[in-house]
């Protein structure tokens, strides 16, 4: 079982033009909403940020990418080395914000996997996932060859588990869960599964 979870927002937002980790729905912004789904699920809790925010959120570990600008596998790849008292973890991006509990409570159970994430309609969706410890030396490599995609790491681990559309389903609406927001025609169609959600 996995006990540790964080928080992947360490993005610049450069296609949606600001800084959406700030943008709002309903009385929470999405980090709120990102930091509320890790607190109720994971003891330990970790907040990834680029080198530039300064900014703290209480019961998290503040952690920085290693390296600046290179995307969200260095954010896991950051996370992953610092940890100590876990073997892996449960990342959720921080423009997701439709993410079930129970879909990151099921991936906590999964940990003896070294990468645990879903596939919808052919697509493969890195996040949320589990991410393991052992695949550090991994994802060394493939950084050091400036491969900085997720699928790419993917696509190279052996022990794997993948989330199918049927078992996505058991958690609410795939669609939904899956939303996520790039630029500000996405915010816009999130803003619409919210009220509609409550």
């Amino acid at each position: 079982m996995c006990k540790c979870g964080a928080v992947l927002a360490g993005g610049k937002s450069k296609r949606f033009g600001s800084d959406k980790r700030f943008l709002k729905l309903g009385e929470r912004t999405l980090i709120e909403i990102a930091c509320d789904k890790i607190r109720a699920n994971f003891e330990r809790r970790y907040l990834v940020l680029d080198k530039d925010s300064n900014f703290e959120v209480p019961d998290f570990i503040i952690l920085r990418d290693k390296i600046d600008n290179r995307g969200p596998l260095v954010g896991v790849y950051s996370t992953l080395i610092e940890m100590v008292e876990c073997f892996g973890c449960v990342f959720v991006p921080v423009d997701m914000p439709f993410i079930p509990n129970e879909l990151l409570q099921f991936m906590s159970t999964l940990s003896d996997y070294d990468a645990v994430y879903i596939k919808f309609s052919d697509k493969i969706y890195p996040f949320p996932g589990y991410y393991s410890k052992r695949l550090i030396p991994l994802i060394e490599s493939l950084i050091d060859f400036g491969k900085l995609s997720l699928k790419e790491l993917l696509g190279e681990v052996k022990l794997k588990y993948e989330i199918d559309e049927k078992k996505l389903a058991e958690f609410g609406e795939p669609f939904g869960i899956l939303a996520n927001i790039n630029v500000p025609e996405d915010f816009e169609l999130v803003k619409a599964i919210w009220f509609k959600w409550g």
